[in-house]
């Protein structure tokens, strides 16, 4: 009897009003919540909500810049004279090299007959002539020109060539008087400037005056021994290796 009541009051309390298999499609429509469309949106990703724009402030534009004026310290303008004014030389045809027969006779000249030798046997012979073929002298059955160009070759042989002779210029001033030497010179401040000009004309027949830019030089190459060695011969020896290698010596 009572499971009876139960049922009653469950029937009574839902009635078929309010079954929603028979609730009209038109008021189920106006019931459901309104949410916004998500149509054209990737599964999973929501649209996010735009943020709201800010105004962004204009810079104002920086003000030209303005050069101030300031004070130098240097002084009024001035001319400066060269040292050394530069020697105008005449164009003229292209310096040559001499051949060893000139080569030869320029060395005995400038030494007073001192010439390029060795010793073989119980003669002395010049290395000028030994060596001509190697220094580009024709023999006239293999070639007919003499080389004349200023080769390594002929640069080294040059040099053996001024320090023998050079060793044996001082070498012979060494036993004469003062007065009568070539190469060795007092070393006196106003004798030293002499002496170069005197061998530079000399050797290269160049007479340098006392303000030259080219007798400059040497005497800055003679400065600069000074600092080397404290023997004059070898100073001086020094110089006359440098005038005999000097192209001024073996070109015309």
């Amino acid at each position: 009897m009572r499971f009876l009541l139960i049922s009653l009051v469950i029937a009574t309390g839902f009635g078929c009003d309010s079954d929603p298999v028979t609730q009209p499609a038109s008021e189920m429509m106006e019931q459901a919540p309104t949410t916004p469309s998500t149509q054209g949106t990737p599964p999973g990703q929501m649209e996010a909500p735009t943020p709201p724009q800010m105004e962004t402030p204009q810079a104002s534009a920086p003000a030209d810049p303005v050069a101030a004026e300031v004070e130098s310290n240097w002084g009024d303008p001035a001319e400066a004279a060269l040292a050394f004014p530069p020697e105008i030389i005449e164009p003229g045809r292209v310096r040559r090299r001499m051949n060893l027969d000139q080569l030869e006779n320029a060395f005995l000249s400038v030494s007073g007959g001192l010439n390029w030798t060795e010793r073989q046997g119980q003669v002395d012979v010049s290395l000028f002539r030994a060596l001509s073929a190697t220094l580009g002298k024709p023999d006239y059955i293999q070639s007919t020109n003499e080389v004349l160009e200023p080769t390594a070759l002929f640069q080294k042989f040059l040099d053996d060539a001024a320090r023998q002779v050079c060793g044996k210029m001082i070498a012979r001033d060494q036993e004469r008087p003062a007065q009568s030497t070539m190469m060795l010179w007092d070393e006196d401040e106003d004798g030293i400037q002499e002496h170069l000009q005197a061998l530079i004309l000399r050797f290269h027949q160049r007479d340098l005056g006392a303000e030259s830019a080219d007798l400059a030089q040497w005497r800055w190459l003679y400065d600069s021994v000074v600092f080397m060695t404290d023997s004059r011969a070898e100073r001086w020896n020094t110089v006359c290796v440098a005038l005999f290698t000097h192209p001024d010596f073996y070109t015309y």
